[in-house]
């Protein structure tokens, strides 16, 4: 199981494991491809959590393919792009 968090500093949403890795459109946000990258916090990393979807700070929509990987695309309202999120007090403490 792969853990995020949202970091406040650069609002960009981290990997647990890489800790200067954050979600990242692929090819500097050219591409409708997701990736972990080093964080930059350029606008192709940066995503809010509105309702039950990530949203990138151009409107794209956080999706999973069937073959799981993750893809950002126009806002569907389908089952693919809803998420679900669970909150977590303290980082340190989680089990992996």
């Amino acid at each position: 199981m792969q853990q995020f968090y949202l970091d406040a500093e650069t609002k960009t949403i981290k990997s647990q494991a890489m800790k200067d890795q954050s979600w990242d459109i692929a090819n500097s946000g050219k591409s409708t491809n997701m990736q972990i990258w080093k964080t930059n916090a350029r606008w192709f990393q940066l995503f809010r959590f509105q309702g039950d979807k990530f949203i990138n700070e151009r409107g794209q929509v956080v999706g999973a393919q069937k073959d799981d990987n993750l893809i950002t695309q126009k806002d569907d309202n389908s089952k693919n792009v809803r998420w679900e999120v669970k909150y977590v007090d303290d980082l340190k403490n989680m089990p992996y």
